[in-house]
């Protein structure tokens, strides 16, 4: 028969409560916090076998599992992966909202991270002229040799030419190191390497690509948001909608990010 072993906490107030409330000084914090489990908890059933105690999960083996696995979980691809996405999201946003209107989707299905348009209240989807949509990419790099994709049919119209309203952001660096670079359709295509398979169709390449020429570099907000507007103002009214079905940005609900 299988016996678990079930650990009990004493009543709040007993005599190893508050262990660690009264470190001396130089304790070290974990060292109390394994101490305390150690004594403020017992075991309520006995091992199966007398040998089974040390290799059990006595009180202290949880608390230098549980440490470790916070260790472990910090330093998780996963992990990295999102936290450079919001980083890289978070970023761009806040550039791009100095000028445009910001549209997300309510579920991000095609994978475009913006949909943007100019933020004046002088046009609208009525109009004889209505706002062009630009669709910006974004990616956040750690180091020049984070690999890179964009899906070509981000980067072309229908008829295969360079999309003029697509373009991609990357972010690199934490605080003072902050640095943004933001890359055209033409550019892409003429930088990256197309692989296509099966599964995929994309652009690819390194970051390093990226990071190592100034001339991608945000190094002026204000130009870098005008080339992004001017690009959307040279837009024809009737390919811009083409582009964006293209894309299938009509077929899910988007929202207005407003500062």
């Amino acid at each position: 028969m299988i016996r678990a072993t079930v650990l009990q906490q004493p009543p709040i107030g007993g005599p190893h409560s508050s262990a660690i409330g009264h470190l001396g000084p130089g304790v070290n914090t974990r060292d109390a916090f394994v101490a305390e489990l150690s004594t403020g908890w017992q075991d309520t059933h006995a091992p199966v076998h007398p040998g089974d105690r040390p290799g059990g999960f006595t009180a202290p083996r949880l608390a230098e599992t549980a440490f470790a696995d916070s260790r472990a979980v910090t330093n998780t691809p996963w992990l990295k992966s999102m936290e450079h996405g919001a980083l890289g999201e978070a970023r761009a946003k806040a550039f791009l909202m100095n000028r445009f209107w910001v549209l997300e989707r309510s579920v991000d299905v095609h994978g475009a991270d913006f949909i943007v348009q100019l933020n004046s209240l002088r046009v609208n989807v009525l109009d004889s002229k209505p706002p062009r949509f630009g669709v910006i990419q974004v990616k956040f790099v750690q180091d020049g040799n984070t690999n890179m994709s964009v899906p070509v049919r981000y980067t072309q119209d229908e008829a295969g030419n360079p999309a003029g309203e697509f373009f991609l952001i990357v972010c690199t660096g934490r605080d003072d190191d902050e640095r943004l670079f933001l890359l055209s359709a033409a550019e892409i295509s003429a930088m990256f390497t197309r692989k296509s398979d099966d599964d995929r169709d994309v652009y690819e390449g390194r970051a390093n690509q990226i990071l190592r020429d100034s001339n991608f570099e945000v190094i002026s907000q204000s130009l870098g948001l005008k080339r992004i507007e001017a690009a959307l103002t040279r837009a024809d009214v009737r390919q811009n909608k083409q582009y964006l079905r293209h894309l299938g940005a009509g077929g899910a609900p988007m929202c207005f990010v407003k500062s």
